[in-house]
């Protein structure tokens, strides 16, 4: 599908950086951002984000604020586990 591969790109330009890239609608890049600043970045984005590609580990809290505001897909090394979570998950 059109968004996995998008985030699969977009993780090739941040692999091994320990950063993000939060993507838009229109499968975009809005940003790139440090792993530490990566929540705040996405609660101040003026655009809505549709997916991050993440150099690291998606935590079960990231996971689940992603559902909670509508972040469908997240692309990342390594997940924790959440049962019954609507969020697309990728492997990168």
């Amino acid at each position: 599908d059109e968004a996995k591969q998008a985030v699969k790109r977009a993780y090739v330009e941040i692999k091994d950086s320990k950063k993000a890239v939060l993507l838009n609608r229109q499968l975009g890049v809005i940003r790139t951002v440090a792993l530490t600043s990566l929540m705040h970045a996405i609660e101040r984005s003026e655009e809505p984000v549709l997916a991050l590609a993440i150099d690291g580990s998606a935590t079960s809290t990231l996971i689940r604020i992603c559902e909670e505001i509508g972040i469908m897909y997240v692309g990342a090394r390594n997940f924790s586990y959440v049962e019954g979570t609507k969020v697309h998950l990728i492997s990168l």
